[in-house]
């Protein structure tokens, strides 16, 4: 875990929620060898939308089973408004849950139609709309948007914050579980990174996105470059550099050669090998250049800048140079 400096931690003091509808103090789950949450403190406040944020294993998923009652932490307290409901059954806190999978029952229909009739909206919809029919004070969300397709996803992500925000006036608090990152910066309030079972970074999306704790949060939310230099380690973020054909600007910046181009569309990624060694990943937007423009760039001699705040000591977390 980082350690912070004074100020630092004031800043973080500012994002403690006044209220809190969900509170985990010291949790802790193991299976057999396996320590899947070791050790979580957490507060979310009420009408959050609150997303635990990971990779596959990191505990994020264990959490959500501990705050729903489908599992019991080894040590470690549960608190859903004040209320101590670490021993209580899942039918006697007042959570709802909305599942991967769905969960509808097959033997039921919707305007007529068996959950295997309808689309993967559809059926996401219906267990959003059962979940919330009931107000729960919270409302627990795992992977909810996993299973459907590109487009149709993003189209969830922006009716689901809408509708947040909606039930967040009559007080139900959303705690979403997901590995995806861009769905976690678009629709959080705040977040929490999770790696080996605790929590690596806590705060607002573009706190951890732009102020990355530690290097596995910067690795992981959106792509980051780690470089070492004068024995400084930092990182610094792709759309933060600006990159210079030889005979382009003033001279300076770091030199190096275009290694690789990858086409996205909307904007192109350069890999650049720096001549003081290592690698630097570059954004571009595709304003005016094509796909045989970028393509054709591979292999030519650049200068890359960036901005000295722009940058994040990772030896040193919170600090800038």
């Amino acid at each position: 875990m980082a350690t912070q400096t004074l100020p630092e931690a004031k800043a973080a003091s500012a994002t403690i929620p006044t209220a809190v509808d969900v509170r985990l103090l010291g949790l802790r789950k193991s299976y057999g060898d396996v320590v899947a949450v070791d050790g979580v403190d957490l507060e979310i406040a009420p009408g959050e939308f609150f997303t635990l944020l990971g990779p596959s294993g990191s505990g994020k998923t264990t959490t959500l089973r501990l705050i729903a009652g489908f599992e019991r932490p080894d040590v470690g307290r549960i608190e859903l408004s004040g209320v101590d409901v670490t021993a209580r059954a899942p039918y006697e806190r007042d959570v709802n849950t909305v599942f991967q999978d769905y969960a509808l029952f097959p033997h039921m229909t919707v305007a007529e139609r068996k959950p295997d009739q309808l689309s993967g909206g559809q059926r996401q919809r219906i267990a959003l709309a059962r979940a919330l029919v009931n107000a729960p004070k919270v409302l627990l969300l795992d992977e909810p948007l996993g299973a459907l397709d590109l487009k149709l996803r993003q189209e969830m992500q922006i009716e689901l914050k809408r509708i947040q925000r909606d039930v967040s006036e009559v007080g139900i608090t959303f705690v979403y579980v997901t590995h995806d990152q861009e769905e976690a910066l678009t629709m959080s309030d705040r977040l929490a990174v999770f790696n080996d079972g605790r929590i690596e970074q806590l705060g607002t999306p573009a706190e951890v996105y732009e102020h990355p704790a530690t290097e596995f949060v910067a690795g992981f939310v959106g792509i980051s470059n780690v470089l070492e230099r004068d024995g400084r380690r930092f990182t610094v973020r792709p759309e933060k550099i600006q990159m210079h054909f030889d005979g382009d600007g003033d001279g300076g910046g770091e030199p190096g050669r275009i290694r690789d181009v990858v086409y996205v569309g909307m904007f192109t990624r350069y890999i650049v090998e720096l001549e003081s060694g290592g690698e630097l990943t570059v954004v571009r937007q595709n304003l005016e250049t094509s796909s045989a423009d970028a393509l054709e760039s591979r292999g030519r001699r650049v200068r890359l800048e960036w901005r000295p705040e722009h940058t994040f000591d990772m030896e040193r977390p919170g600090g800038h140079e």
